[in-house]
């Protein structure tokens, strides 16, 4: 059996994330991908579908494989194969359904590689969204089940704030030393790069203030308290409204647009992988969440300058934000408050170096230290 490697540039490293559809997690394994090449490791990128909205992002010495299977159960056999013919030394996987697939996988493939689990929300959280059919409680159960019984053999489990990662801790009896806190790397050179682009839109063009906000068309990220709030908005100051992504609700939102006769102040705009010149044109970002792991848009908001705010949601955001210091905290749900809190930040912006800074606590290169240091200590596990 050979040695295993002592470093990480020695070391093979396959991630394991379903798509690369649009979305932070699938950015930031992204990033973590890039990082990990930088540090000389070989890295295996490994997804269940094919689908993306971030190939051309991948760095060119990252190795693909696709799966090519869309039933759940079907992937365990499929990775556990991956995982024999690649013989990683670490695996990495996120988010957490997807985490209990590379557990089973690893068990089955009975490989020895160090498993290192992203969480990129509030657990809770999730499972309440399924919790609201009888099918969705049983599959609460049994995925409470299959995490009591496989996280604990994860080397390390990484939590993309303290809110969550205490959140956690708690629902499954973990020892506070198997979880660590590592905000989710943010490629700050990049995107403020990428804000330079030229876009054109009417709406960049006048002086109606304009407010963006991007995020999966989704229960979470409730775009309706954020359109309401708009809406109310609009009875005294003319204000219009950005809604970058894609999901399920689509069709909900335009019916919701259309009922409140906001048809010229909202638009969705459905995925772009660059949406970062819109942001730094934005008078404001707002996120209007009902929870979040982290909320890395909002990092990416201050990248550029642009004053956010949020709603006050379990959990990132008021970490980010430093309880308010960087930007307003309303109450989840609360169009009102939203509202107001809106028309103060267009009254009264933060300043934009002050922002830039704190986005730059988040740069890729810190964070990745702490994820390299995590990996050098299950190489010499």
């Amino acid at each position: 059996m050979s040695q295993r490697p002592k470093t990480i540039a020695e070391s093979r490293v396959l991630l394991y994330i379903p798509s690369l559809r649009g979305g932070g997690a699938e950015r930031s394994m992204i990033n973590l991908a890039r990082g990990l090449v930088e540090a000389g490791a070989h890295v295996d990128l490994v997804v269940s579908i094919a689908e993306s909205d971030y190939a051309d992002e991948l760095p060119p010495e990252v190795s693909l494989h696709i799966l090519d299977v869309r039933r759940v159960l079907k992937v365990i056999p499929h990775l556990a194969r991956q995982i024999r013919r690649l013989k990683p030394d670490i695996i990495v996987s996120r988010p957490y359904r997807s985490n209990l697939l590379m557990l089973a996988a690893a068990e089955l493939a009975r490989s020895r590689a160090a498993r290192i689990l992203i969480v990129d929300n509030t657990t809770t959280q999730e499972m309440a969204l399924a919790s609201g059919t009888a099918r969705g409680r049983l599959t609460n159960l049994v995925d409470l089940g299959l995490m009591r019984r496989l996280y604990p053999r994860a080397f390390k489990i990484v939590v993309v704030s303290r809110g969550s990662a205490d959140d956690l801790v708690h629902l499954l009896e973990l020892p506070d030393a198997m979880v660590e806190v590592i905000y989710n790397p943010v490629e700050i050179d990049h995107i403020q790069t990428l804000a330079e682009e030229p876009v054109e839109h009417p709406w960049l063009d006048d002086a109606i203030p304009l407010l963006m906000t991007a995020g999966r068309l989704a229960k979470q990220k409730d775009h309706p308290t954020l359109i309401r709030a708009l809406h109310k908005l609009n009875q005294t100051r003319p204000t219009r409204l950005m809604i970058f992504g894609q999901g399920p609700d689509q069709a909900a939102l335009e019916a919701l647009i259309d009922e409140l006769d906001l048809q010229d102040r909202v638009a969705l705009m459905g995925f772009t992988p660059n949406p970062f010149p819109f942001m730094a044109a934005a008078d404001a970002f707002v996120l209007s969440s009902a929870w979040e792991g982290l909320g890395n848009v909002l990092i990416e908001a201050m990248a550029v300058g642009t004053p956010v705010l949020s709603t006050d949601c379990p959990h990132g955001p008021a970490e980010l934000l430093a309880s308010g210091l960087h930007g307003e905290l309303t109450p989840v749900g609360d169009a009102t408050a939203l509202a107001h809190a809106i028309e103060r930040t267009l009254d009264a912006p933060r300043d934009p170096e002050r922002l830039r800074r704190r986005a730059a606590e988040f740069d890729r290169p810190a964070i990745l230290e702490r994820y390299l240091s995590i990996f050098n200590d299950a190489l010499t596990r």
